[in-house]
């Protein structure tokens, strides 16, 4: 939508269906595990059980949400954990399976109404090389209907869907990587298309004509060659960057902020480019490494576009938290107003970053209504998939 100068583009769901995939591997569990623990007697009584998964947003234990469930009709239900003492925290703090027979008093299990008529419960963590999955909860109206027999198989039960869990949880980083790397292959052939092959023919042509200046004007010549050698100069800062662009190893190894500074210092040496960055206190820490990969692209090629269309001399790269919600990431030029020519070429060229801002579901806003120059802002949704 584009509204005077300023252009919102809608992001496209990427991954789509990551969540559902998921839940019918766990409903596919919880319905054999039911139809094991019940028998085939239509007239046994039916278990409530379900899997609960990290919030995204929470990523600690203390906040579950139920990803698929029998018995229940509150999937998708956030469980905040308030007391040490409920079954889910001492289940996940002890890392064995724990039986509780006050289901109904438990302050958590208590908020969901069907679990408030149960009498017994067993839950026992999900967990893979010690890293905290979340918990398989079955509970019974009876009160001892959790024997050793029935806890053996729900232990069994367990492992499997951890097992499952982080399997789907690799392959779906595995699926994430493919797509990154090839939306930075098509940003490399574009900027190829759009910069460098231009540069490299002009290059050719500078060439040719000096070459033919030679026996003619011998001082025209000579200027010639000086255009040609800082136009050479030109395309070597160029390649250097997008080499750096490509992969920066510092988000391996140091994470996005120094990542971000390197690209700042390179900016600088090569096109005398100040960039500054504002980033929230820990903000980094709660974004996984992909969307750390992602987010540092989106900030590079946004750097790029202002530097590229009016040569901008100072940059800025903000990124904090909205709520608990969002994270918003904004690219601003600082101190020189811009034409309207040079508004406008920034947000015809901000489209392209939508494929790269669809990976992380992020929303682009480009506002040239700025006094001063440009600015490039993505929403970015806190809560990832699954």
């Amino acid at each position: 939508m584009v509204d005077g100068h300023h252009t919102t583009m809608t992001d496209k769901e990427t991954n789509g269906n990551s969540a559902s995939n998921l839940k019918v591997l766990l409903d596919h569990f919880l319905e054999i595990s039911n139809l094991n623990l019940t028998g085939l007697d239509s007239n046994q009584e039916q278990l409530a059980c379900a899997v609960l998964l990290p919030t995204q947003q929470a990523n600690s234990n203390k906040s579950l949400r139920i990803a698929a469930s029998r018995g229940l009709t509150l999937e998708g239900l956030d469980i905040e954990l308030e007391d040490d003492q409920g079954l889910i925290r001492r289940t996940i703090e002890t890392n064995k399976g724990n039986i509780s027979k006050a289901v109904s008093t438990d302050p958590d299990l208590g908020k969901v109404e069907e679990l408030r008529k149960c009498n017994s419960a067993y839950c026992v963590p999900l967990q893979e090389n010690k890293t905290n999955l979340g918990v398989l909860l079955f509970a019974a109206q009876e009160e001892d209907y959790f024997a050793q027999p029935q806890r053996d198989f729900i232990d069994l039960v367990g492992k499997q869907v951890s097992i499952s869990i982080q399997n789907f949880y690799h392959y779906q980083d595995i699926e994430f990587q493919l797509e990154l790397h090839k939306e930075m292959r098509r940003k490399t052939a574009r900027e190829l298309h759009d910069g460098l092959t231009q540069v490299v023919a002009a290059l050719a042509m500078r060439a040719n004509f000096a070459g033919r200046m030679m026996e003619v004007d011998s001082d025209a010549t000579a200027e010639e060659l000086k255009k040609v050698e800082e136009l050479a100069r030109v395309t070597t800062k160029e390649i250097r960057q997008m080499i750096f662009a490509l992969r920066p190893s510092e988000i391996n190894s140091l994470g996005l902020k120094s990542a971000v500074e390197s690209m700042a210092s390179k900016m600088g040496n090569l096109f005398s480019l100040e960039v500054t960055l504002q980033f929230d206190q820990d903000v980094e820490s709660s974004i996984t490494m992909n969307r750390q990969m992602v987010i540092y692209s989106l900030i590079e090629e946004a750097v790029n576009i202002i530097r590229k269309n009016g040569g901008a001399e100072q940059i800025e790269v903000r990124l904090r938290e909205i709520e608990d919600e969002f994270l918003l990431l904004e690219i601003v030029e600082l101190g020189q107003g811009r034409s309207q020519s040079e508004l406008d070429q920034v947000s015809g060229e901000a489209e392209s970053m939508q494929a790269t801002a669809d990976l992380i579901k992020a929303t682009v806003q480009v506002d040239t209504n700025q006094e001063n120059g440009r600015c490039i802002r993505f929403f970015i949704p806190r809560s990832e998939v699954p």
